[in-house]
């Protein structure tokens, strides 16, 4: 969606490798999420409110470790207290590294959710889930400024009237044709399009996008965190 294209990532060691070159206790990433043991974890998505009753296999994934972090940033003094800060501008990273990971993983850096790779919007298992099965790490990455890295050093103004988040603008944008002042039901699917039709699958579609900022200083910002 939005801001997806033309983004430069710069990709970070994953941590399972970083511990393969240096044990000391000095040199281990301060992850406190990071779990030592193996998780399993069922992807199962006959059970799914949104899957519309199609039945799906079930397929075991097991994960070695799992944690988060906020990466980069910056911060800002408080004007009645220059001692006190606001940590902010900073992105957000979850990790998933499965039992024999492969050497290199998946970085996944959306323009709109992670819940993009995460599922389907009628509930069947995503890239996140199809990589880590697949014996790849996975990274779901929230830039600055957007879902969980949403701590912002400017202030802003979010505004519901806004067409780039609309129903409308982000059916149009990859799924069909809406025209402009016609109701819901004038919607029509692009020919051969794979999206779901069911009605629950497109209001998660239409509820999937973070508030997302597209001005150059955010490309920017983007652009440029530390990792």
């Amino acid at each position: 969606m939005n801001g997806t294209f033309g983004k430069r990532i710069v990709r970070a060691r994953p941590p399972h490798e970083r511990r393969k070159r240096d044990t000391s206790a000095a040199a281990l990433p301060n992850y406190s999420l990071l779990l030592s043991a193996a998780l399993l974890l069922t992807v199962a998505t006959n059970a799914d409110a949104f899957a519309q009753g199609r039945p799906a296999a079930k397929k075991v994934i097991q994960i070695e470790s799992m944690g988060a972090r906020a990466f980069g940033g910056t911060s800002v003094s408080m004007p009645d207290d220059p001692t006190n800060i606001q940590a902010c501008d900073h992105g957000f990273a979850e990790w998933f590294i499965p039992r024999g990971a492969r050497r290199h993983p998946t970085v996944l850096v959306h323009g709109s959710s992670t819940r993009t790779y995460q599922t389907t919007f009628d509930g069947q298992p995503g890239f996140q889930s199809i990589f880590l099965a697949d014996k790849y790490p996975v990274y779901l990455v929230d830039l600055p400024w957007t879902g969980r890295a949403g701590k912002a050093c400017d202030e802003y103004t979010w505004s519901p009237v806004n067409n780039t988040f609309s129903a409308r603008f982000v059916f149009t944008n990859r799924v069909g044709l809406w025209p402009a002042n016609t109701p819901e039901s004038a919607k029509e699917f692009f020919p051969g399009v794979a999206f779901p039709k069911d009605p629950k699958a497109i209001d998660q579609y239409f509820r999937n996008q973070y508030v997302e900022f597209n001005a150059a200083s955010n490309t920017e910002r983007e652009s440029t965190v530390d990792v």
